[in-house]
């Protein structure tokens, strides 16, 4: 037989939780990822502007790629070659978005939650959900007590001081966290 305690009345929200931080947790970026994102320009930038000196001042040879040197020696002038197109890097702006699946949209839906489209909302999201969880193992616990209480007609046990924190803890919750439950 089962008991009172191991029916915790808001599993499957909880499951819809830890679900969702899944996929949060899943999409962050890496940690090379966010160095790669906040270093590089600053860091190539003074790297480049010693060469392009360098260069100038003459201790630099500029050297042809490979392609430029065949060119070269084919009778082509090398800076007749079709430039390079240097724009946006399309891997990391199509990375920045994501396309959750159905269910998963669904699972944020059942927390009130909406679900992150960039990567950057992730962390706000992580702890907006984290809020939800505690939120609903916290009143989900003061319900079972409650039940047990009146299941045994000792309201005692109301006034235990398990109870009595997890009220406190409950009342001091984020407003925005409980109209979300």
């Amino acid at each position: 037989m089962r008991r009172l305690e191991d029916n915790h009345p808001f599993q499957a929200e909880i499951d819809a939780c830890e679900v969702c931080l899944t996929y949060c947790n899943a999409n962050l970026p890496t940690p090379e990822e966010a160095k790669d994102e906040n270093q590089p320009d600053e860091e190539m930038t003074a790297q480049q502007k010693q060469v392009a000196a360098d260069i100038a001042s003459g201790k630099l040879i500029e050297g042809l790629s490979k392609e430029e040197r065949d060119q070269e020696l084919a009778g082509g002038d090398p800076q007749q070659k079709k430039p390079k197109n240097k724009g946006v890097d399309k891997s990391k702006v199509a990375s920045d978005k994501l396309a959750p699946e159905l269910q998963t949209i669904m699972m944020f839906g059942k927390l009130g939650v909406s679900p992150p489209v960039k990567r950057e909302e992730l962390e706000a999201i992580i702890k907006t959900i984290t809020e939800i969880m505690e939120a609903l193992q916290t009143k989900g616990r003061l319900e079972q007590i409650e039940a047990k209480a009146e299941l045994l007609k000792d309201e005692e046990i109301l006034k235990s001081e398990e109870y009595l924190a997890l009220s406190e803890n409950y009342k001091n919750q984020n407003e925005e966290t409980l109209k979300r439950l």
